[in-house]
């Protein structure tokens, strides 16, 4: 009776620690990625699958956005034609945003999921007083002018949606997310420095990751065929035991 009952338990064990193990949902990721690229000032649409939940049998656990932004080249020109030298600060580049008009795009505070990305050049100018050339030529020219030629500069930005809208991104059809980018310079100094800028290539992504549980994958036929395996040979066991009893 006795090797009865711990072949029983033993049994009973196995098979919770199987079922466990084949009912298991863990966490996945369903992981979607679309680019754009250009010169600045333009607007992308990209389009994205909303999540399929298989008819309720999975649960988002999380949204995540993962927005990026390189802006390479570009030139800035700076030409001071006040009567006094000039110094100060520059910085230009491209911003970047997103928005949609399908979909919430906030985070749990309500907040822009992403914020406005900006891959920009800084740095100091020093110019001297004007040297007689022409209002509005944007003469590059030393000593009153000056040349940058912009380098490779990259901005990134992540974050999660609010829950709230989780329902919003759920089923079987798509959203457009968009994606503005424009050039931008600014520089500081004296009245009379006037400033341009030449086109910069601009290039980056927007990744959506939809973190779920359940759903498929299912069991795969291996594993249970390994669990049925598995309790044939514990029943085997069972029966040898109590054959010597």
């Amino acid at each position: 009776m006795k090797n009865r009952n711990t072949i029983t338990t033993t049994f009973a064990l196995a098979a919770l620690a199987m079922l466990l193990f084949v009912s298991a949902a863990p966490a996945a990721i369903l992981e979607q990625e679309q680019a754009f690229s250009g010169n600045p000032n333009f607007l992308r649409t990209l389009t994205f699958d909303k999540f399929d939940d298989q008819g309720g049998l999975a649960t988002l656990n999380s949204i995540e956005y993962i927005f990026t932004l390189d802006n390479t080249g570009g030139i800035l020109v700076l030409d001071n034609d006040g009567e006094q030298p000039a110094s100060g600060n520059y910085e230009f580049g491209t911003k970047a945003s997103l928005m949609s008009f399908d979909v919430p795009m906030v985070n749990a505070l309500s907040m822009p999921v992403t914020g406005v990305l900006t891959a920009y050049n800084t740095g100091t100018f020093s110019l001297a007083a004007d040297v007689g050339d022409s209002s509005g030529d944007w003469d590059p020219s030393g000593p009153d002018g000056i040349q940058i030629d912009g380098t490779i500069q990259s901005d990134s930005d992540s974050g999660f949606i609010n829950a709230t809208a989780f329902s919003q991104y759920t089923g079987t059809g798509t959203f457009d997310v968009l994606a503005s980018a424009n050039q931008w310079f600014d520089f500081e100094g004296v009245s009379g420095v006037e400033g341009a800028t030449t086109p910069s290539s601009v290039a980056g992504s927007v990744k959506i990751l939809y973190n779920y549980a359940g759903g498929t994958p299912v069991p795969e036929p291996a594993t249970m065929i390994l669990f049925g395996s598995g309790l044939m040979g514990l029943g085997a066991i069972g029966r040898r035991r109590k054959g010597k009893g």
